[in-house]
């Protein structure tokens, strides 16, 4: 006898025909069933449209407008820019194969003379540096870790010290302009995860605009009135100009390089930005387009 087409239980067996069908049926839907399509989760280090234009804009803009303030002008300037002032110093000492400590209002220098031990330390944390960058497709910072091991090794070993004290004397005032540029740059690229680099972008960013505004607007006054230059140092006496121009430089020059310096990295960081407003021009559009 055959099995019975209704939903009656099977008098041989004791199935239920119709639960047998229904269970039958699923397995078959499940087996042919497509897995849906995988989608990666968001990249934390890839900005928006609107973090791409708005959010630098607004930095602009602040800052532009922070520097108008005498107030705001002292506190970036005794504040933030020292900080990265001391750092040009600091750097450039590093680079150059010497000790060197970047103190509020001061860099201290233990030892006058180039040390092994600095250049082998300094030169495995740029390498260091080179190979996180590497395996963590941080692109932008890889290329500047190499650059940095090459002027690293330029300056340890075939610039005379008479040249690298220059420059160690040069380097505050190149740091007030050389830094925030590279904070704004930083903005638009991803950095190793241990920097935190998704949450604690914005803040650099708008520290570096106001830093560069400040700057710039330093050196034009400046150029515009030589009692505008920063004359001596924060503890009195002579201070970094002053021992550059005992070194050979003439006030003119000074003011005209540190002036074009300062144009160049705000041009740099400018270009960054339209470089990526560019690269998005397709989702910008998009973000802007009004609804149908």
């Amino acid at each position: 006898m055959g099995m019975p087409d209704d939903g009656t239980e099977c008098p041989y067996c004791g199935l239920i025909l119709e639960k047998w069908l229904a269970k039958r049926s699923r397995e078959q839907l499940n087996a042919t069933a497509r897995p849906p399509a995988y989608t990666p989760p968001p990249d934390p280090d890839e900005l928006s449209p609107a973090q791409r234009i708005i959010i630098p804009a607004i930095a602009l803009v602040t800052a532009l407008l922070a520097v108008q303030s005498q107030m705001m002008r002292f506190f970036i300037e005794s504040g933030m820019c020292m900080q990265v002032h001391e750092l040009g110093h600091a750097v450039v000492n590093w680079l150059g194969g010497r000790m060197a400590i970047p103190l509020p209002m001061f860099t201290m220098i233990p030892n006058e003379s180039r040390s092994v031990l600095v250049a082998l330390v300094v030169a495995g944390l740029l390498a260091w540096l080179l190979k996180v960058c590497i395996e963590q497709k941080c692109r932008a910072l890889a290329y500047f870790a190499g650059f940095l091991l090459l002027a690293q090794a330029c300056m340890t070993l075939i610039l005379p010290m008479h040249k690298l004290q220059f420059m160690v004397e040069g380097g505050g005032l190149a740091g007030e302009c050389i830094f925030p540029a590279l904070l704004i740059i930083a903005y638009f690229h991803p950095l190793p995860e241990g920097a935190h680099w998704p949450r604690a972008r914005a803040i650099f960013l708008f520290a570096g605009a106001m830093m560069m505004a400040c700057t710039v607007q330093r050196w034009h006054a400046a150029n515009a009135d030589y009692a505008n230059v920063p004359w001596g140092s924060f503890f009195g006496g002579d201070g970094d100009v002053e021992h550059m121009l005992d070194m050979g430089w003439n006030i003119i020059s000074l003011v005209k390089f540190y002036l074009g310096l300062a144009h160049f990295c705000a041009a740099a960081a400018l270009f960054e930005y339209a470089r990526n407003v560019w690269l998005k021009k397709g989702e910008l559009q998009k973000l802007f387009k009004p609804a149908a």
